[in-house]
C-alpha cells in the first residue's frame, strides 16, 4: 500500500544531469500496471489533474481510484 499526500503539489518535471524524469507519473503508472494499492488525496479537480499529469494518468486515475470529495470548509487560517 501507498499512500500520497496532496497530489500535484510536486513539480511535474525534474531534472537530473540533462534528464528530464517525471516522478510522479512514473511511480502511478508501475503501480497501475501491477494493480497495488495506492490512496491519493489532492485538491485538484479532475480538469486540473488532466492539464498537469495528462490524458494517459487523468484516465487510468478514473479507473484505480473511487473519488471521495468533501465538500466541508477548510480550517486553514
Amino acid at each position: 500500500m501507498l499512500a500520497i499526500d496532496d497530489l500535484g503539489t510536486e513539480p511535474a518535471e525534474v531534472l537530473d544531469y540533462g534528464n528530464v524524469l517525471n516522478p510522479a507519473i512514473d511511480l502511478l503508472s508501475a503501480r497501475y500496471t501491477d494493480q497495488l494499492f495506492t490512496v491519493v488525496t489532492t485538491n485538484l479537480t479532475p480538469k486540473q489533474i488532466r492539464e498537469h499529469y495528462g490524458d494517459r494518468i487523468a484516465d487510468r486515475f478514473n479507473e484505480m481510484f473511487e473519488r471521495i470529495v468533501f465538500d466541508n470548509s477548510t480550517y486553514r487560517i
